[in-house]
């Protein structure tokens, strides 16, 4: 293998097996070489300007970094994503991998991809990523707010809720600002001890009808309960109809 062909190996080493024709330049692989290893199977095209160099396992991270070596330099994972990213979300059926560029670019399938954005980066675990108050505020953009206030609930229980930094964030004509301010009025710290949607959503019916908050997931006499008013000494269990054998199962 060539010197050059060696570097171009442990670039893409370095990127889940993934390298782009900018940085194969510039690792001083001609083109007739490039064009041999198309043909020969040993670089395959994976996304527009994106190809795989040799044989690597399929990774999550690999699927990510598509999207960010798409969108080009200076680029990050962003909003749900980047949610996710950061363990602030279980991933919400989200299909599409978002990131955010100063770039002008058009999006591809499996990839949506944010133009024009000159944003700050942080590296998280591995790859580029939008600032924690950044990806707070795209999320609140394109997501319903139940997914905001879960997020700011896991914030808080790590104890790096930053309120002030994201209200800075906010802004006339800044999208996902009015979103945002009304989540952070409406702060559960509960939230991120629900465990799942349907006690996310138990959480919120007692709030809308004024129902006192319980406890969640804590252990009474040695049994996990999924909701627990202590005061009134009552236990709720909540469990969708995919626990039991059907509708008439599930009624009281």
């Amino acid at each position: 293998m060539t010197t050059a062909a060696q570097r171009a190996a442990n670039l893409a080493a370095k990127q889940h097996g993934l390298i782009t024709p900018a940085q194969l330049q510039a690792m001083g692989v001609p083109r007739r070489t490039r064009e041999n290893w198309l043909c020969q199977g040993t670089l395959a095209r994976v996304a527009p300007g994106v190809y795989m160099l040799g044989r690597h396992a399929h990774t999550v991270e690999q699927r990510l970094l598509v999207a960010i070596l798409f969108a080009g330099p200076g680029a990050m994972l962003s909003h749900i994503t980047a949610a996710w990213w950061y363990g602030l979300l279980d991933f919400p059926g989200q299909r599409l991998v978002q990131v955010s560029t100063p770039r002008q670019r058009r999006t591809p399938e499996g990839i949506q991809v944010f133009s024009r954005r000159h944003l700050e980066r942080r590296i998280h675990r591995g790859l580029p990523i939008t600032t924690v108050p950044q990806t707070v505020l795209d999320l609140a953009a394109v997501a319903e707010v139940s997914l905001v206030r879960k997020v700011l609930a896991n914030l808080d229980y790590r104890g790096v809720l930053d309120a002030e930094a994201l209200r800075n964030l906010c802004g006339r004509g800044t999208p996902g600002s009015a979103h945002l301010r009304w989540a952070l009025r409406e702060h559960q710290p509960l939230l991120a001890r629900a465990n799942g949607r349907l006690e996310e959503d138990f959480l919120a019916w007692c709030e809308r009808f004024q129902v006192p908050l319980p406890r969640v997931n804590v252990r009474v006499h040695g049994v996990l309960a999924d909701a627990y008013w202590p005061e009134q000494r009552l236990v709720v269990e909540l469990d969708g109809v995919a626990n039991h054998s059907g509708h008439r199962a599930a009624a009281p």
